[in-house]
């Protein structure tokens, strides 16, 4: 049994897809570009659960397309927005770009959070635990990004983490609360916040949840974007490609859609997964397996600190005499 999770290159946005074994499927914002959109990729009734982890265009900009012709069976985002906050933090309607319209609209029906498909709502996911956890709009009134709606999905051992675009001090408001610390802590992948902005780093946070991998959603280097690769590489071990006739391993520690194009994840409730890509030359995935030490990320290092430190006086000298 695996979960199935696509993270699609939409650009300077978020649009990822988790599908487990009995069909379940949740979608992770609804970003597009010119040539791909979500409501063209997935068909309808294809996607039990929409979570919007932003109230940005670049998170909402097909949410038109994906209400018309998927037509999710629940919609989620952070439950304290409601139309006049969502009016403060846009502004007028008819100043609206057509994702945040959308968003309007819904407000609109509800203030509660979560609109229920009359017909193909299908209730909660059984094979995994998902947890959401949202910042209050009275304690950010003016910043969309630390409203963002933080998402954990959980199936077996294997966690992943969809931050949106929370910033340092909407992660020092959730990390407060001692229920939000539990959850978060232990993660295999982390979606980076704001799409890898300095911004949107959190130390604690990557202390807290000591990721395998950090994954960068994002076009082109804009807005301070991704500009901050060393600070998370230098916080996250990496995972290492399979190799072919003992071939060295090639390690990653963050990938982005930038450069790897769509992302595939599959992992099993042991918490071992495959990541591959369609892009570059190499078509071998890469790999983690907490269970075999051969796999791990720290192999190599653990052999050469065992021969350093092995004391003196379990080392035998051989001599030769002529």
């Amino acid at each position: 049994m695996t979960l199935q999770i696509d993270i699609h290159d939409v650009g300077h946005g978020a649009c990822a897809v988790a599908t487990c074994d009995d069909g379940y499927r949740m979608m992770f914002d609804c970003g597009r570009t010119a040539l791909w959109r979500p409501s063209s990729h997935y068909p309808l009734g294809s996607i039990d659960a929409l979570l919007l982890s932003n109230l940005d265009q670049d998170h909402l900009a097909d949410l038109d397309g994906v209400l018309t012709h998927v037509q999710p069976g629940i919609i989620a985002a952070n439950p304290t927005v409601d139309l006049n906050a969502f009016l403060h933090l846009k502004g007028r309607p008819d100043r609206m770009s057509s994702g945040l319209l959308s968003f309007a609209r819904l407000l609109r029906r509800s203030t509660s959070g979560s609109w229920l498909h009359s017909v193909r709502y299908a209730g909660e996911p059984e094979q995994v635990d998902i947890y959401r956890c949202w910042n209050s709009v009275l304690a950010f009134p003016d910043n969309s990004n630390n409203l963002s709606l933080l998402t954990v999905v959980q199936y077996g051992e294997f966690k992943i983490v969809f931050a949106g675009d929370l910033e340092t001090a909407g992660w020092r408001n959730l990390l407060v609360n001692p229920q939000i610390r539990a959850v978060l802590n232990g993660v295999n992948v982390l979606m980076a916040s704001h799409h890898g902005r300095e911004n949107g780093q959190s130390a604690e946070a990557m202390a807290l949840m000591k990721p395998n991998i950090v994954v960068f959603s994002d076009s082109r280097v804009q807005h301070e974007s991704q500009k901050t690769d060393a600070w998370y590489r230098s916080r996250v071990p990496g995972i290492r490609q399979e190799s072919l006739f003992g071939a060295k391993q090639q390690r990653r520690r963050v990938f982005t859609t930038r450069r790897d194009g769509n992302l595939r994840i599959r992992a099993d409730k042991a918490g071992r997964y495959d990541l591959s890509t369609d892009r570059g030359a190499f078509v071998l995935p890469f790999r983690w397996d907490p269970q075999r030490l051969g796999n791990s990320w720290d192999y190599d290092e653990l052999i050469q600190a065992l021969a350093q430190y092995q004391p003196q006086s379990d080392r035998k000298v051989y001599s030769h005499r002529v």
